[in-house]
């Protein structure tokens, strides 16, 4: 199956309100044409009204929104041109496979020949072949989705917009999914706006991603950007773990609470200033264990309190005169023996660690 180069999308200054919820709130984005962009963020935070708008199915209060050079505000969805999947696949029980796929061709209405080839190509690029005289109730969840997922492609939109797709899936077969939506976006060159709650699907799945929260973007960058410098500590502890040290920022870093004297803690990213109460963020995978430490200028003692067992990696968390830190390890490494009640020594780089204002510690 061949579709059409994806289209680039540019959203400017969206707004949309419901009573006193403002749940859109100035949003801007370009994207790339071809590109996967991911808005992520917790239930309320705006990102599946917005992908309403951008669908057709919501209208904005002030804002527009352009696929190419063509203005689509004020068109229904029917005018837009976009593929569309949502959680609950929206499937016709009563069709079955190949007719649910054939469904926007003959709305459309296409030739029946260019109808059979069409629905053969994309359902050979969602790999259910064999499936297509099945009705969707002989179908599992996530052969469900693929017959959404083909749905949305087989007339070859230049626009994917996707809420939530594999939000009623079991983890193993979202993680197959993932992979198999990534390969097929990247093959087809379809532009993707993708919406989940998910950290780690927006994390494997996606070229960007912009972090909302009560109608806003927060930060928009690759994930490799946005994991490892957010720009708040609401980012930081949204996205993946963190590890919170509070006290006071200093020239050099952070003079941390402790039950005695404060400690020195070097960070070398900073957002306050000096002397301003401040909260240091560090990842559990950047703390370092005994030997590991060598060197480090940050480095603590305290004892292991409790030990998770992840597969690959171990999960400790470690009472220190700071507060409780957690630490991910290697299962398989020089630490894999250690156990409740061990004292350790942990330690981290200054590049690991990064100061925000306190009042925006996140938690």
């Amino acid at each position: 199956m061949t579709a059409r180069a994806g289209a680039a999308i540019r959203i400017e200054r969206l707004n949309k309100i419901y009573g006193d919820l403002k749940a859109v709130d100035d949003v801007s984005l370009d994207i790339a044409a071809g590109e996967f962009l991911t808005l992520l963020g917790s239930s309320g935070s705006g990102k599946t009204t917005t992908l309403m708008i951008v669908a057709g199915f919501a209208l904005p209060d002030s804002g527009n929104v352009w696929i190419g050079d063509r203005p689509i505000t004020q068109l229904p969805p029917e005018r837009r041109g976009l593929g569309v999947v949502f959680q609950s696949y929206a499937l016709f029980p009563h069709l079955d496979v190949k007719e649910n796929i054939a469904f926007p061709l003959r709305m459309r209405r296409v030739q029946a020949a260019e109808i059979e080839r069409k629905v053969a190509r994309v359902l050979e690029l969602v790999e259910l072949g064999a499936f297509r005289d099945r009705r969707i109730g002989q179908l599992s969840g996530g052969q469900q989705q693929r017959v959404a997922l083909a749905r949305a492609l087989v007339f070859e939109p230049p626009v994917l917009l996707m809420d939530e797709p594999l939000g009623a899936l079991d983890r193993k077969l979202r993680e197959q999914l993932q992979v198999e939506i990534k390969r097929i976006q990247r093959d087809l060159g379809v532009t993707v706006i993708y919406v989940t709650h998910d950290q780690e699907e927006a994390l494997s799945m996606s070229d960007r991603i912009a972090i909302m929260a009560e109608g806003r973007i927060l930060q928009t960058g690759t994930p490799d950007e946005v994991y490892e410098a957010p720009h708040s500590a609401y980012v930081a502890d949204f996205l993946g773990e963190s590890n919170f040290i509070r006290g006071q920022a200093s020239e050099t870093g952070l003079l941390a609470r402790t039950d005695g004297d404060p400690r020195c803690m070097a960070a070398a990213r900073a957002t306050v200033a000096a002397g301003a109460e401040a909260v240091g963020i560090v990842r559990p995978e950047a703390i370092r264990l005994e030997a590991d430490t060598r060197g480090l200028p940050n480095q603590i003692t305290g004892e292991i309190e409790l030990r998770e067992f992840l597969g690959a990696d171990l999960r400790l968390s470690v009472l220190t005169p700071v507060g409780a830190l957690t630490v991910r390890t290697p299962r398989l490494g020089q630490h894999a023996g250690l156990l409740p009640g061990a004292r350790v020594t942990l330690g981290w780089s200054a590049e690991d660690m990064a100061l925000f204002p306190a009042d925006k510690g996140g938690t």
